[in-house]
C-alpha cells in the first residue's frame, strides 16, 4: 500500500510542492511491516515505539529491541541512520499510562532521500 501526501509548516501551510512532497509504501507479512518513505530535504521520520518504564530496550545504532511480556519486537533500519535523541529514555505519554521511546530516522546524505525500516514481532 502506498500513500502520498505533502508536509506542513507549524502554521499548516502546505510547504511547495517540490520541498514539502512524501512517498510512504507499507509492506506487510507475517508478523512483520516494513516502510519505505521518501521524504522532502530537511526531514525525518519520527517513529515511536510504545514500551513501559520497565520493558528492557536495547539499541545497536541499527535496530531497536524491545523486550515486552510475551513479545519482542524489533525495528530496524535498513535504509537511513537512527538516532534516540532521548537515548533509551521514555518520553510522553500517547495514551494515557503508556510512554514510548523516540526513534528518529534520517536518509542518508545525497539525492535519494529514501529510508527504510522494518518492525518485526516474535
Amino acid at each position: 500500500m502506498e500513500v502520498k501526501g505533502a508536509l506542513e509548516n507549524e502554521n499548516h501551510q502546505y510547504l511547495t510542492v517540490q520541498n514539502g512532497c512524501y512517498t510512504l509504501e507499507y509492506i506487510f507479512e507475517q508478523k512483520k511491516i516494513s516502510f519505505r518513505a521518501v521524504l522532502p530535504e530537511k526531514s525525518h521520520v519520527v517513529f515511536p515505539i510504545i514500551a513501559s518504564p520497565h520493558t528492557r530496550v536495547l539499541w545497536d545504532g541499527k535496530s531497536l529491541l524491545c523486550e515486552k511480556e510475551g513479545a519482542r519486537v524489533t525495528l530496524s533500519i535498513e535504509n537511513g541512520t537512527g538516532i534516540l535523541p532521548y537515548k533509551e529514555k521514555r518520553i510522553y505519554s500517547l495514551i494515557p499510562g503508556l510512554s514510548a521511546v523516540k526513534v528518529e530516522i534520517y536518509a542518508s546524505k545525497g539525492k535519494q532521500r529514501e529510508v527504510m525500516w522494518s518492525i518485526h514481532v516474535e
